[in-house]
């Protein structure tokens, strides 16, 4: 596959101009680069080619120089990298000066350059540091203050005289990991070249000469760890492609929809649920009501006193598992809100019927995500509540809102 073909695939899946699609295009920058968005691209690629992407490698797909890469890799018969460590020098790497040597300087390129490296650390990158520097020394640098990055985001910190090889390994080893899941970043041209040859699957970077480069080097060294797809649902996003992908054979959206086979299964306060309930009410921002952030202790709570609906969700492609919450207190409700994977099915009316939930109060909180979900009181039924305080939206009423005709819905406690 060339790479215009890739391009031109990426290209149509996201819905913009081919040429748009650049080395700084990636799941953070592009609008639409979603979790979805990468497993469509999978299907798409290896429909098109004689191999399949694991899902190491699927959860790489969130830029394009990874997508590049990944299918350059399996087309040569190679591994694609999949960096999880970056191993960093300290003294003219982290800082200016030399730290054993009448002190450092902090200046704007290198804190500019800590923050990069910390916004990896908080992605979940393993962050080391390999300097021949003492400990304490570097521990005692790293608290200064002005300093984004501290002792405490290092998962190693390696010191003493030894070669940098020698701490690489030993970096490898207590990690478990390989030594070509190792970015390393030093200064000195000595130390690597050293590693290159000695340690040719480390992936060597080296800080540039002129200090106002390196944040950009730095920002190029965080493009080889891209923000990942969550794997553990790699399953259920392929399935969501797979069915995205038949929608051009219906003549309407209401057949492409009935084609799917939807069933969703309510539960009531289901304990054994109550930490994927809590995940989505931290996490979801799109179709969510009142965005309010329950804690799963607060989930256990609501259902001694009040009722938390969860909705199960599956097609026939696959089972896309718990995927909205209803919270509802006497007859206030307290949340509602789906995972943004199943919008656009009716699911969101699914529940009413069933429930026969009679008199309701809710409200819409706006915030910058859910503005697509301002009228959907209005569209299930109830009616505006005229005293409704400050920017809440507040409604009342029967839900009169009928299930889609292409959704199955049954309720088991």
């Amino acid at each position: 596959m060339t790479e215009n073909d890739l391009r031109l695939i990426l290209a149509d899946i996201l819905g913009i101009e081919p040429d748009s699609i650049t080395n700084e295009s990636s799941i953070e920058t592009v609008k639409g680069w979603d979790s979805l968005t990468v497993m469509r691209l999978v299907l798409a690629v290896e429909g098109a080619v004689d191999f399949q992407f694991s899902d190491a490698e699927v959860a790489t797909l969130t830029s394009w120089p990874n997508v590049k890469t990944a299918v350059a890799a399996h087309e040569k018969g190679t591994d694609a990298p999949f960096y999880k460590a970056l191993v960093l020098d300290a003294d003219g790497t982290l800082w200016g000066g030399i730290l054993g040597e009448g002190g450092i300087t902090k200046e704007p390129a290198y804190i500019t350059v800590q923050k990069t490296y910390l916004a990896l650390q908080q992605r979940g990158v393993l962050l080391c540091l390999a300097s021949k520097n003492e400990k304490e020394e570097l521990q005692e640098a790293l608290s200064l203050g002005g300093m984004p990055l501290r002792p405490e985001h290092f998962t190693i910190i390696r010191d003493g005289w030894g070669n940098k090889v020698a701490s690489l390994k030993a970096i490898a080893k207590q990690l478990k990991i390989s030594l070509d899941s190792i970015v390393f970043v030093d200064d000195s041209p000595f130390e690597c070249e050293y590693v290159r040859a000695q340690l040719p699957m480390v992936k060597v970077v080296q800080v540039p000469a002129k200090l106002a480069d390196y944040p950009r080097v730095a920002r190029e060294v965080a493009a080889l760890f891209p923000t990942m797809v969550d794997t553990s649902k790699t399953t259920q996003y392929r399935a969501l492609a797979a069915a995205e992908a038949t929608r051009p054979q219906f003549a309407s959206e209401e057949d492409y929809l009935a084609s799917l086979g939807i069933e969703v299964e309510i539960h009531c306060n289901r304990r054994d649920e109550i930490d994927r309930i809590a995940e989505l009410c931290n996490k979801a921002n799109q179709f969510n009501l009142t965005t309010i952030r329950h804690t799963v202790s607060e989930i256990a709570g609501l259902m001694d006193y009040a009722t938390v609906y969860s909705l199960n969700v599956k097609d026939k492609y696959g089972d896309q598992g718990l995927c909205g919450v209803l919270i509802v207190q006497a007859s206030s409700v307290d949340t509602f809100l789906l995972s943004c994977r199943v919008l656009g099915r009716g699911i969101e009316y699914s529940p009413w019927q069933t429930l026969d939930l009679k008199f309701l109060v809710a409200c819409y909180i706006p915030t910058e995500k859910n503005d697509q979900v301002r009228t959907f009181w209005g569209r299930v039924g109830l009616t505006p509540d005229q005293l409704a305080p400050g920017k809440i939206t507040g409604y009342m009423g029967v839900a009169t809102v009928k299930c889609p005709s292409w959704i199955k819905v049954t309720y088991a406690v």
